[in-house]
C-alpha cells in the first residue's frame, strides 16, 4: 500500500513547523482536528484511541536539555465517521445533518491560519458549486 506524503511548512514563533500528510486529504469529506500531548517534537504520533491518523504537525528538533511536553495538532477519523462507515444509523452523515464538534474542512488545514469548522450546509453549497461548474 502506497502512502501519500505531502509536507507543507512555514515559520511560526521562531520554530519551523510542518504538516505531514499520511493520506491525501482531498478524498475525505471532513477531518477531525485535535491536540495531542507528547514528549516528542518530531515523528509519527501513536494514538491512544481507535482512530485513523491522516496528518500530524511535525516540529523540527530544538537544541537544549530537559523534558518538555509538546502539544501537536493531529487530523484523524474515528471508525464511526462518514468516510469510513457509510452506515447512516451509526455515523455522521449528510442525511442526519450532524457533524463532530472537532470536524474541519480538509482543504482549510494550514499552519498560517485556523482550520475552518465543518458543517453539512457549507459542504452542500461547495459541492453544488463544483457540480454546476
Amino acid at each position: 500500500m502506497s502512502r501519500a506524503r505531502r509536507v507543507s511548512s512555514c515559520e511560526r514563533s521562531n520554530d519551523l513547523t510542518a504538516i505531514t500528510w499520511l493520506e491525501v486529504p482531498e478524498k475525505f469529506t471532513y477531518l477531525r482536528e485535535g491536540l495531542h500531548a507528547t514528549t516528542r517534537r518530531t515523528g509519527k504520533i501513536k494514538l491512544s484511541f481507535p482512530a485513523r491518523l491522516i496528518a500530524y504537525e511535525d516540529e523540527l528538533p530544538k537544541h537544549g536539555y530537559g523534558i518538555a511536553t509538546y502539544r501537536r495538532r493531529i487530523w484523524y477519523l474515528k471508525p464511526q465517521d462518514w468516510d469510513i462507515s457509510h452506515d447512516v444509523k451509526e455515523s455522521y452523515s449528510p442525511a442526519g445533518g450532524l457533524s463532530p464538534v472537532e470536524a474541519v474542512f480538509p482543504d482549510s488545514v494550514s499552519l498560517e491560519h485556523k482550520s475552518i469548522r465543518f458543517s453539512w450546509e457549507e459542504w452542500r453549497q461547495k459541492t453544488k458549486g463544483l457540480s454546476s461548474a
